[in-house]
């Protein structure tokens, strides 16, 4: 098999594995938002349990990647709450520690066009979170987006350094990092000009 037809082959799968989560978007929407309360509540039961914090990370990245809205939210509501609480169970800051840059690359993949424009509001939670709980190893693992074309090659290197700059800026100010996430995923997309025209002519 060449390059080009593993290239297609790794593409079939992917999309073969996100249509399966789709097929069962209601269920993982409950799941998170169910461990998303036990996250807030009972922080305390992943140590005890023993549970693959891990596992439940590498999912939740995979639902927010989903196009359905409610896994997209309470996905990112429940890495959003995870982040916030993992530093006071050893199990789940290993975690975090471990896929912290992974949440950060498919956070940039979704502002990128994975998810609707309408949503990308609730990725600022993770920005916030990140930069609140992790502060040094969150200006590390943000470095990701300075992969050329990553995520889209719309987007210049002196965008990506501006939008960076902005978001290690802000631990509290949710609002003020929604605004820069709005405005970064339209460069992503090529729709700055668009929105501006729009704004220009209503």
């Amino acid at each position: 098999m060449g390059p080009r037809a593993t290239k297609y082959h790794l593409a079939g799968h992917q999309y073969d594995e996100q249509q399966k989560l789709s097929d069962v978007a209601d269920l993982i929407e409950t799941f998170y938002m169910f461990n998303t309360r036990i996250t807030k509540k009972m922080p305390v039961c992943y140590g005890e349990v023993q549970a693959d914090c891990t596992r439940l990370v590498e999912y939740a990245m995979k639902a927010m990647m989903l196009p359905e809205t409610g896994p997209i939210k309470k996905s990112v509501g429940f890495l959003t709450v995870f982040i916030k609480e993992s530093r006071n169970c050893p199990r789940m800051m290993s975690a975090v520690a471990g896929q912290g840059e992974n949440i950060l690359r498919n956070t940039f993949l979704c502002l990128g066009g994975y998810t609707p424009r309408a949503h990308v509001d609730v990725f600022a939670d993770i920005f916030l979170a990140l930069n609140y709980k992790y502060p040094s190893d969150y200006v590390r693992w943000i470095k990701v987006l300075e992969k050329p074309n990553f995520p889209t090659f719309f987007v210049s290197q002196a965008d990506k350094e501006q939008f960076v700059k902005k978001v290690l800026k802000e631990k509290v100010n949710r609002r003020l990092v929604q605004e820069h996430v709005r405005k970064f995923a339209a460069q992503c997309r090529n729709a700055v000009e668009w929105e501006i025209d729009f704004r220009t002519s209503s």
